[in-house]
C-alpha cells in the first residue's frame, strides 16, 4: 500500500475518531438555525460541501477496506470525488465571493439540467407530467440532495 495514502487514510479516521467530524456537523446545524442576513445560501453552500465530503468518505471506506476485494476503478472514482470536493471546499474557504461564485454557477448547472430533461421530454413526446416532481422542489433550494442528507433544515 502506497505510504501518502494510508497516511490521508489514518488521518481522515482520526477526524472521525477525534469528534471533529460530529462538531462540523453541529456547527452546520446551528448557522442553519440562525444564518443570519443573506447568509442562507453561504450555509446551505458548506452543509452541501461538507456533507458530500462525509458521504464520499463513507463510501471510501468499505471499498477500500478489503483487500481481497478492492475494486481499482471504485477507489479512483471516490478519491477524484474526494479531491475534486476538497479543491471546492479550499476554494470556498478562500473567501465569500468564490462561494458566491461556486453557488451561483452550481445552480446554472441545475437550471441547464432541467433545461435538458425539458427538450428530452419534447423530443421523446413525453407528457409536461413528468417534470413536474422535479419542478415541486423547494424555492431557492439549489441542493435539495444535500440539505436532506445532511438533515440542516
Amino acid at each position: 500500500m502506497d505510504p501518502e495514502f494510508q497516511r490521508l487514510v489514518d488521518a481522515a479516521a482520526e477526524v472521525a475518531a477525534t469528534g471533529q467530524w460530529d462538531a462540523v456537523n453541529e456547527r452546520i446545524k446551528n448557522l442553519a438555525a440562525n444564518p443570519g442576513p443573506d447568509s442562507a445560501w453561504h450555509v446551505q453552500l458548506l452543509g452541501c460541501l461538507c456533507s458530500q465530503l462525509f458521504s464520499e468518505y463513507l463510501l471510501l471506506k468499505p471499498a477500500y477496506g478489503d483487500e481481497s476485494d478492492r475494486d481499482s476503478s471504485l477507489l479512483a472514482w471516490r478519491g477524484r470525488n474526494l479531491l475534486e470536493l476538497t479543491v471546492w471546499s479550499l476554494y470556498c474557504g478562500k473567501g465569500r465571493v468564490n462561494a458566491r461564485r461556486l453557488y451561483e454557477d452550481a445552480g446554472r448547472d441545475v437550471l441547464g439540467i432541467y433545461s435538458t430533461f425539458e427538450k428530452w421530454g419534447t423530443a421523446t413526446a413525453k407528457e409536461a407530467e413528468f417534470m413536474k416532481p422535479v419542478f415541486q422542489r423547494e424555492a431557492g433550494t439549489v441542493y435539495p440532495r444535500c440539505r436532506r442528507r445532511n438533515r440542516i433544515s
